[in-house]
């Protein structure tokens, strides 16, 4: 699982969830995209706590939230090249840079 910074901006995190936390998609231009979460990947905690309810309801108020994300496997696979360990510190350091 990668851990992700997230800005609020106009009001929206940039990410759209179902029921169960995972991601549906994300707004173009959002930090959610630049940081690279993509459909299929998984929401699992949410400034360090375990998101057990919808996200939406736990980030109410919050301008900045972080959270651990599982990466759906299809978006971690490795470039060409790269090994699995390298893909996934490219997408480690994409994460925490972006905001």
């Amino acid at each position: 699982s990668l851990t992700m910074r997230l800005k609020r901006q106009d009001g929206r995190f940039g990410i759209k969830l179902d029921s169960t936390n995972s991601v549906v998609e994300t707004d173009e231009g959002s930090v959610a995209r630049r940081v690279g979460m993509a459909s299929g990947d998984t929401v699992l905690a949410c400034n360090g706590l375990p998101v057990e309810v919808e996200l939406s309801k736990v980030v109410r108020g919050m301008a900045v939230i972080e959270l651990q994300v599982r990466v759906d496997e299809n978006e971690s696979d490795p470039k060409p090249g790269e090994s699995a360990a390298l893909a996934c510190s490219r997408l480690r350091a994409t994460a925490l840079n972006a905001c």
